[in-house]
């Protein structure tokens, strides 16, 4: 094969060099981090608060001497907001929670704690020792931002670049008073960890605050209200595990992005005789 200087080589000369884009195309293969969600669960006097599920029991009375019912009664079962919090919360870690993701629950009152540190979901044996640690508990006041400051701690742990984590934050209430400025210290530490909030509120009086937290961090709202068929908990949860599923695809090394960049080069090429 010829050259390409003479490729180009016409015998009258009139071929002069050209400016040809570098089109080598460039191919990126990253490992990308496992999904880590950590769950902020407001554990506060108010997640008390009762409402009436939607199973009941008909109790009917008869007179001995009558084929009539003397009396009946309807019982509705009620339910409080923590325990049905605690339900959906244990049904995403058996249920939801993909193997090779991470898994942490923070609870909060008055005060955070950490209930159980960023952990390996890899077996049912792992999601049951996740499951069994989630609270059934609720008592104190409110401190949000004492919940996401040990959230941000969960995703940070042995100097782990917290970036990209998700927190799925849920309470029913506002901040008691004086903690409205350390939640608002640590909304702006979540954004500049690159750290998403997911938030459900458990009442329209939460609706407001979390609304805030959710926009400015890249996050989604939902709503859980006291009606029985409410499935706000259970959307976000499963929205949360699948916000990045279809932009990768997972093998036995774990979860890999491959991109593609195509790069024309700034600087052209001459090619001349």
């Amino acid at each position: 094969m010829l050259p390409i200087s003479l490729i180009f080589v016409l015998s009258d000369g009139k071929n002069p060099p050209i400016n040809a884009p570098d089109v080598t195309p460039v191919f990126t293969v990253a490992r990308v981090r496992p999904t880590r969600v950590v769950m902020i669960l407001d554990t506060s006097g108010s997640m008390r608060v009762s409402f009436y599920s939607s199973s009941f029991t008909l109790h009917v009375y008869y007179n001995m001497h009558s084929s009539y019912p003397l009396l009946c009664v309807v019982l509705f079962q009620t339910e409080n907001r923590y325990l049905k919090l605690a339900s959906a919360a244990r049904n995403f870690i058996t249920s939801v929670a993909l193997d090779g993701s991470y898994g942490g629950i923070v609870d909060f009152d008055s005060y955070g704690v950490i209930i159980e540190s960023r952990t390996l979901i890899k077996s049912d044996k792992t999601r049951h020792r996740l499951a069994v640690r989630v609270s059934e508990d609720a008592s104190g006041g409110t401190c949000i931002g004492c919940g996401l400051e040990k959230g941000l701690e969960v995703l940070s742990e042995n100097g782990a670049n917290p970036e990209g984590g998700v927190v799925v934050l849920i309470t029913d209430g506002q901040d008691n008073g004086g903690n409205e400025d350390f939640r608002d210290q640590m909304k702006k530490e979540y954004v500049a960890a690159g750290v998403v909030i997911d938030a459900v509120a458990f009442s329209n009086t939460a609706e407001e605050t979390l609304v805030e937290l959710q926009g400015e961090t890249g996050g989604r709202f939902y709503l859980q209200t006291d009606d029985p068929g409410s499935t706000g908990l259970y959307h976000a949860f499963q929205a949360t595990m699948g916000r990045n599923v279809n932009d990768f695809f997972q093998t036995d090394c774990g979860w890999l992005q491959i991109l593609l960049d195509f790069k024309i080069s700034k600087h052209s090429k001459k090619y001349s005789t």
